[in-house]
Order: C-alpha cells, then structure tokens, then sequence
C-alpha cells in the first residue's frame, strides 16, 4: 500500500489521488489474492514492484541524473530479480526506459519538429491507437516466442474457441478478474494520456511501457501482477 502510494506522488503530486491508487492497488482482486494468509515469493514482487517504479519515476523526473534514484533502482531491481521468475518483465522497463529517452531527444529536432507540427491531435492520437494494435497483433504471428500463446485463452468463462472474438473475450475477462477497478479506469486514463497535448518524459515513459507491454498481453499470469501498479 505504501509502494502504490509514493508510486503515484511520482506520477501525479496530489494527495488524493495517491490515496485512492493506492486504495485500488490494495483491494485488486490478484493482490488480495497472493497477500491473503500467504508469504509467496510473487507477492513480494507485487510489493516491491511498485518501488522499482517508483525510483524510475524519480529518476526519469530529474534534469540531472542523482545518485539515490540510481542505488535505489539497484536494490529494488535486484531484489525483484531474486524474487521470481515474473522478474524477467523487468527487461520491458529497461527497454521502454531507453526507447523513451530515445523519443525524448529527438523529438524537438528541427526537423521532426516540422513533420510533427503538421499532423492534427487526432491524427497524431489515431497513429498511437494503429501504433498499440499494431504491437498486439504481434501475439498472432506464431513466429518463435509468439507460438502457442493463446493457448490457454482458448477456454474461458464466457467463450469457447480459438476465434479473435473468443480470445480476445477470455483475455480481458481474465485481466478483469485480476486487476478489477483498475482495468476501466486505466483505460480511460490511458485514452487521455494519448490525448495529452505536452506531454512529460514519464508520460512517454509510461505510453512505452504499455506499448510493449502490449505486445506479451497473452502471458497473462505473468502480466497481470505486472500491469496491476
């Protein structure tokens, strides 16, 4: 509860709303689930990971990078590693963490500058949804890492099948069934993130997080606990 709660002062500093992230975080249906008369190496990652984050917001918010974010993404990076085997999602943070700088720098140069100034804020909103489907389309190529995926979603509470419709139907159930509440209102905050006009470096951050994250949405009892903070 703490970790979700300094978590989201990183995010956004009001009070209230660090309170009831950390109100939701607490009362998910997955957290209650591994926390319950339980001391299971996986949620000791759902307790830390929102630490991990944490020290990566502050890291990323800096100018000039300091020393305390640095040790601290070291010690809770570190431990997570040790926790689980969850723990190897911890590369799509790196890898957002970089592809996020990368979009960072180059965004006001001159030149991407003036292509980007020509493109309306539906349109620019409209390549970031083509963008996110695009990256959860990758789940049915079948290609290496992607074959048999969808597998276990091909069974679910409500559908039978191996249809797009079926799949999709005992995906979101199943996310739904985990993470709860949040599961609405991260897609509605989600929709306004892309609609943000300025937005910061952990904006895009947190828009490269969930891109990638996008692309593995069929581990789902890997990213469930994963995508809760």
């Amino acid at each position: 509860m703490l970790g979700s709660y300094i978590m989201a002062l990183k995010i956004k500093d009001h009070y209230l709303f660090a309170f009831l992230t950390s109100f939701a975080f607490s009362t998910a249906p997955i957290f209650i689930e591994l926390t319950s008369w339980s001391a299971s190496t996986r949620n000791l990652f759902l307790a830390l990971f929102p630490l991990f984050l944490w020290a990566v917001f502050w890291f990323n918010k800096k100018r000039t990078y300091l020393n305390k974010p640095i040790l601290l993404i070291i010690i809770f990076g570190s431990t997570l590693m040790t926790s689980h085997r969850i723990s190897f999602l911890i590369t799509i943070i790196l890898l957002s963490f970089t592809l996020a700088k990368i979009v960072w720098y180059i965004k006001d140069k001159p030149r991407i500058l003036y292509y980007t100034n020509k493109l309306s804020e539906n349109v620019r909103f409209l390549i970031l949804i083509l963008l996110f489907i695009l990256m959860f389309a990758f789940q049915f190529s079948g290609i290496g890492f992607y074959s048999g995926i969808w597998n276990d979603y091909q069974s679910g509470a409500l559908s039978q099948g191996s249809g797009l419709f079926s799949l999709f139907l005992n995906l979101s159930t199943n996310y739904i069934g985990q993470i709860g509440i949040l599961i609405p209102v991260g897609l509605i905050g989600f929709l306004i993130l892309l609609r943000k006009t300025k937005k910061d470096s952990n904006d895009i951050f947190i828009i490269c997080l969930l891109m990638l994250s996008a692309s593995i949405l069929a581990l789902g009892i890997y990213m469930a606990p994963f995508l809760l903070p």
